[in-house]
């Protein structure tokens, strides 16, 4: 409608501000409202009319500012129009408005106050449809709700921190691990968990998270009970809210640790192992050659001391050169046991009525200033193993401890049945799982360092002074368990003490047998064939003289190669064939089997310097076979060939 000609200037000013304000309210893509007073909407642009489906006939007709919001929020936006109308300024309010034909959507309104003559006459605003942005949190929030629910659910302690080290927030996980409360932790510092840790070093890792994506290394954090866990840690750098955060995955590495351990315990048993089977191989071939030489003194010494008789004046030189070699033949027999290629005859024996057998010996032993404590276990501690040699590794293990104890002590002997890798029980590296009989030997001496501990099986290691001791005591103690299927291992500390711990397979389905004296050896005489191979002359010569001057019929022979023929070939019987087991291009073992083949019947008799363990397991089994260790005096052999010819 046009104004008159006479319309103040003022008025067509007026109205044409208002054309451009509605104009440039069409062009916003937000929708502008202005009501009165009253709350009835005085103007709305194009956007509004589509957006509610009003038409200008409705909008004539008179729409109130509450009838576009939906009823349960009008209680609420008609408060904020009220504080509006009373001059306040309000931006953001989130409502849901409705639609003509009963749609709904989210909307923020921002309004404030319009004013004529300094008072308040309506209220002017922008309606925004917020439909996309609460679809985006809603997305947002599940989103996080999801993220939260993984963190919370992981099986690694995630920590979030400062680049100074607060901690800012933690997973459950991180709680139960250390045995914080969340509260409890979000008061702390990295340096209170990670006892490596410093907050230079939280500043370092930040700053170098500037140029790489992550960092990792091996840590340990302090649990709340004073015990330490270690973990692999892997950093990251996150963005929360604009500022720079540090993400830590911590992960419990204890069974990794602990496998590593194992791995390098099993390792070093292994290195042990292979150090000790070499150096053994070397005992067993200087043995073998050793004790040829002192079957050949011993045996002349004991022909020479039968023909002199005590009265002749070389009768006592000749006895302390016999001594001699007995002295010898402990000392080789001790490198056999520690190479475990000494000859075991294994019985049955309950270990707790070998150890009360020994309570006399081992005391007078160790002295009245050691008190001597036998502990024996509640089961009948039953094995397979060979008695004497189970003695000496006892006397050899209360000598160590005796010399521990210079100022007295205590020595207790113990013996436990026990059963290892039980199911849900970890299996130990050795021994093997299965039922054992654990002899115990502790004592109240010095003690050993870790250093010595690695070494202390070694032959030839010793701590004793020049002149106390060989070095092969528990070398031999080590040789003997390992060849009677056991283990043997040491805890020590210095100033606790020592303890030694000797595992030994348990027997359960048969009894002890019961012990034997053995008679006083003599010279029974025979008139049977015997071939008699040794590579060794003197050994040879010397065996032959023995045999035949028992009346025996002899063949010779200097190795197996010549042997064969002369054995096949030989017209009458052949009653024995006593063999040397190593020797050059044929062996005692293939020799006998070759023999055999043409006489079934024929009986073997081997004879070694040493044999090893797999060897005596195999002649266990030929009841025809049987094995003469050397050195031997004339009376072992000839009671051994009797005894084999007799069987």
């Amino acid at each position: 409608m046009a104004l008159p000609a006479d319309a103040p200037a003022w008025l067509g000013a007026l109205r044409e501000s208002e054309r451009r304000y509605r104009e440039l309210a069409s062009l916003l893509p937000q929708i502008v409202y202005e009501m009165d007073i009253t709350g009835r909407l005085t103007f709305a642009n194009r956007q509004a009319f589509e957006a509610f489906g009003y038409s200008q006939a409705d909008f004539e007709r008179g729409v109130h500012a509450l009838d576009i919001i939906v009823p349960a929020e009008r209680g609420r936006a008609g408060e904020n129009f009220r504080r509006v109308m009373a001059g306040e300024r309000l931006t953001g309010n989130e409502y849901t408005v409705k639609t003509v034909d009963g749609r709904t959507f989210p909307a923020a309104f921002y309004s404030t106050p319009m004013l004529r003559d300094g008072q308040v006459v309506g209220i002017r605003g922008l309606i925004v449809d917020i439909t996309e942005r609460k679809r985006a949190e809603q997305t947002l929030r599940q989103s996080e709700q999801r993220f939260r629910s993984l963190v919370e659910n992981a099986v690694d302690a995630i920590f979030v921190h400062d680049l100074e080290g607060r901690l800012l927030d933690c997973n459950q996980c991180a709680c139960q691990t250390l045995g914080y409360s969340r509260e409890e932790l979000l008061t702390m510092r990295v340096v209170d968990l990670d006892t490596r840790h410093t907050a230079e070093q939280s500043r370092q890792m930040a700053e170098q998270l500037e140029h790489q994506e992550a960092i990792t290394f091996e840590s340990e954090h302090r649990r709340r009970d004073g015990s330490m866990l270690p973990v692999e840690i892997r950093l990251g750098l996150l963005e929360d809210s604009g500022q720079r955060r540090v993400l830590a995955i911590a992960r419990d590495i204890s069974e990794r640790r602990q496998a590593q351990q194992q791995l390098e315990r099993s390792a070093e048993q292994l290195r042990q192992a292979q150090k000790l089977e070499a150096v053994g191989r070397l005992a067993g071939g200087v043995s073998h050659d050793f004790n040829n030489q002192l079957t050949i003194i011993q045996g002349y010494c004991d022909l020479l001391l039968r023909e002199l008789g005590p009265e002749h004046p070389h009768y006592d030189p000749l006895t302390e050169i016999r001594r001699a070699t007995e002295r010898a033949t402990g000392l080789t027999g001790q490198l056999l046991a520690f190479s475990r290629r000494q000859v075991l005859r294994p019985e049955v024996v309950d270990l707790n009525a070998v150890l009360a057998d020994l309570q006399g010996p081992l005391a007078r032993m160790i002295g009245e200033d050691i008190l001597l404590d036998l502990l024996p276990g509640a089961q009948r501690g039953t094995v397979w193993v060979d008695r004497g040699q189970f003695e000496q590794a006892i006397m050899n293990l209360a000598i160590n401890a005796r010399d521990a104890m210079e100022a007295g002590g205590k020595l207790v002997l113990e013996t436990r049945t026990v059963t290892l890798g039980q199911p849900g029980q970890q299996a130990p590296a050795r021994p093997r799982p299965g039922c054992y009989v654990l002899v115990l030997v502790s004592d109240t001496g010095t003690g050993m360092a870790p250093e010595l501990l690695d070494r202390i099986f070694d032959p030839f290691f010793t701590t004793k002074p020049v002149g106390k001791g060989t070095g092969l005591g528990l070398a031999m103690v080590y040789g003997f368990v390992e060849q009677s299927g056991g283990h043997i291992e040491v805890t020590s500390q210095p100033g606790q003490g020592s303890t030694f711990r000797v595992y030994l397979p348990l027997v359960t389905e048969a009894t002890p047998a019961p012990a034997t004296v053995p008679a006083p050896l003599a010279r029974p005489a025979g008139s049977e064939t015997i071939l008699v191979v040794e590579d060794d002359e003197r050994v040879r010569l010397l065996t032959a003289r023995i045999l035949r001057d028992l009346g025996y019929n002899v063949l010779v022979s200097p190795d197996a190669r010549e042997a064969l023929p002369l054995g096949q070939g030989h017209e009458g019987s052949l009653d024995l064939l006593l063999t040397d087991v190593v020797m050059p291009e044929m062996g005692g073992e293939e020799l006998a089997d070759r023999l055999r083949r043409a006489r079934p019947d024929l009986r073997v008799l081997y004879m070694s310097g040493y044999a090893d363990h797999r060897f005596v397991a195999r002649i266990a089994a030929d009841q025809g076979a049987h094995f003469l260790q050397k050195p031997f005096c004339p009376e072992e052999l000839a009671a051994r060939v009797r005894d084999v010819l007799d069987a």
